[in-house]
């Protein structure tokens, strides 16, 4: 569980068209600095110094691998693109041209959900269970890696009868998401986003009203702690199977046979004696 940031499809994410033409992208790139000199060398190491920077800052924030390789290989692409410019328009082209097709036909791979029920309308708000629910959309890159890896690695782990995990397509129905006041603009930065409800009521949600996700450690063991996870699953569970338990004892009473008339005389009569 520790190693959450790795958690889920180890051995068949790297066999992925997508990291296998950007890691041939990161190579031609590095091969293509140190083999064509540049006249600005000053300025090419203040970009290796962002870069360097920026991948530190995204290793403690991003919450899974895949959301972490994403933006190193995001930093690459600009990278190669100002260090070609700094060569030649020509050799600027040509990175254009690699950037393009990878962003367009090598997106990150987005797996199967298969503990996470997907909602077309408030589901919550009828039911005495608990639900977590997670948006995102088609377009926001970073919120569909949390969903389909750190959010499915907690449906995994902690979701039961009455404890649900969901996920909401602020695309298809964004009328879920204005219930509760995010901004699912296409410029939003409050994607992906979190919400607890519990009794139809909400509990608790991140990013907060004006926040934005990325002010938050959007990591499985960051949710687990913030949100109370198993404790609240756990709960969930045991008040379901009181109130069931409660629920067939009242139908027990309801449907006892009442003592026959003669039964009743008899038991008084002896009663009396």
């Amino acid at each position: 569980h520790t190693m959450s940031f790795f958690h889920l499809h180890k051995k068949e994410r790297f066999l992925r068209a997508f990291y296998i033409f950007n890691l041939l992208n990161v190579i031609a790139t590095f091969s293509f600095v140190l083999l064509i000199p540049s006249p600005a060398v000053q300025q090419e190491n203040l970009i290796f110094i962002a870069f360097g920077f920026l991948s530190i800052t995204n290793l403690l924030n991003a919450p899974n691998i895949d959301a972490y390789l994403s933006q190193v290989f995001f930093y690459v692409k600009c990278c190669s693109l100002i260090m070609a410019l700094l060569r030649s328009y020509s050799w600027f082209a040509v990175f254009s041209f690699v950037d393009v097709f990878l962003f367009l036909f090598e997106q990150p791979p987005i797996y199967q959900l298969q503990s996470v029920k997907l909602l077309r309308s408030a589901e919550w708000e009828n039911s005495q269970d608990t639900w977590f629910v997670c948006f995102d959309a088609p377009w926001a890159q970073e919120a569909r890696l949390f969903t389909s890896d750190v959010f499915e690695f907690l449906a995994r782990k902690h979701s039961n009868e009455a404890f649900h995990f969901a996920r909401v397509d602020v695309g298809r129905t964004p009328q879920l998401a204005d219930c509760i006041q995010i901004n699912t603009g296409s410029m939003t930065t409050q994607l992906p986003a979190v919400a607890l409800f519990e009794n139809g009521q909400l509990v608790g949600r991140i990013p907060g009203k004006g926040k934005a996700s990325r002010d938050y450690k959007m990591t499985a063991n960051a949710l687990e702690k913030m949100f109370d996870v198993a404790h609240r699953a756990d709960d969930s569970l045991k008040q379901m199977k009181k109130k069931n338990s409660t629920a067939n004892n009242v139908s027990f009473v309801k449907t006892k046979k009442a003592p026959k008339k003669d039964e009743v005389r008899e038991f008084k009569v002896k009663k009396r004696k």
